[in-house]
């Protein structure tokens, strides 16, 4: 048998030195699985979060448009409206096109030289009818729609161009001022009802002007003057103001979140569906909007693509919706 060891001798310094060794061994190895858990738990959150942000944008967008009862595509049209609304030319980024309105095909990506896609969405939405109840009964006597013009576009938060970094981008929705059927108020024939009628639409619903949704934006509008009459000789050129409340809204205000620009990978996403142009302020980037269909169904495809940032690291979402609609 071998020699016992005293269990009063205690250890020896080379016996403390490797068990020492071993316990810093195990630790390193334990503190160096725990860091590398916590950043992929970090790297989890972060990628749940942007997903999360995209799809929130997306239903804000879907949501307005469902409710639209016309479309704007990229034609006069389109272009004059979208210089009317109050402050859009100016907040805008500048290389911005809406869609064309295609009545047949399938979504798909772009094959011309002029792209279809666009990357601004115009809508005209329908708000809640107002209804003229009588002064001597209870019956509704008078009910005309409200409406209000919606835009979504892309704004530079920053002063760099966006081609030269692959954040950068805010996505605005405009809501407009209310505006009031014109060829319903002016189908009233009885003139004292009619102004009370566009006063009443004034002090309760704030509207100031009417709108022809059968005529072109240039002859389309007029306005309510002080005493219940559609002037005749309003100024021009028209600006149909935003809303006294949410007219316009920042859907990425945080600094860290942003749509995507052209200088992303391109395995992120941007420009699925329109070729990337990398000249002045860049098309399309993150957001992208094909439409296709009749008038009387209409599909709305929005893709977004999100990029958050964290200190040197940028994490990305792609996704997009569809939305029905139709014009009226």
């Amino acid at each position: 048998m071998g020699p016992h060891r005293n269990p009063r001798a205690g250890f020896t310094l080379v016996e403390m030195v490797v068990v020492l060794l071993v316990f810093s061994v195990l630790m390193l190895a334990s503190l160096k699985a725990l860091i590398a858990t916590s950043e992929t738990n970090r790297k989890i959150d972060l990628n749940n979060r942007v997903q999360v942000k995209c799809q929130s944008a997306l239903n804000q967008i879907v949501a307005e448009a469902a409710a639209s009862v016309r479309l704007y595509g990229d034609d006069s049209e389109g272009r004059a409206l979208l210089g009317i609304l109050e402050g859009v030319s100016a907040d805008v980024l500048p290389d911005w096109k809406l869609p064309t309105l295609l009545t047949d095909g399938i979504i798909e990506k772009d094959t011309s030289a002029v792209p279809d896609t666009g990357n601004c969405l115009l809508f005209l939405k329908a708000n809640t009818p107002y209804l003229l109840r009588s002064t001597t009964t209870s019956d509704d006597v008078l009910r005309v729609d409200v409406y209000r013009f919606v835009a979504v576009y892309l704004k530079n938060k920053g002063l760099d161009s966006p081609l030269q970094r692959p954040d950068g981008l805010n996505l605005i929705l405009f809501r407009s001022e209310p505006l009031v059927d014109r060829g319903q108020v002016e189908a009233v024939s009885d003139l004292a009802e009619r102004r009370r009628l566009l006063l009443a639409l004034k002090q309760e619903r704030g509207v100031r002007l009417l709108l022809d949704t059968r005529a072109g934006i240039t002859s389309a509008l007029g306005v309510i003057d002080t005493f219940g009459d559609i002037d005749p000789n309003p100024p021009y050129p028209y600006e149909i103001k935003e809303a006294t409340k949410l007219g316009r809204k920042a859907l990425f205000s945080l600094d860290n979140l942003s749509i995507a620009t052209n200088a992303s990978p391109k395995q992120y996403g941007v420009a699925r569906f329109a070729p990337r142009l990398m000249t002045g302020s860049g098309f399309p980037h993150g957001f992208e909007v094909r439409i296709i269909g009749s008038a009387s169904a209409r599909q709305i495809l929005a893709h977004l693509t999100l990029a958050l940032r964290k200190a040197e690291d940028i994490y990305y979402s792609d996704l997009d919706a569809i939305a029905v609609s139709r014009d009226f």
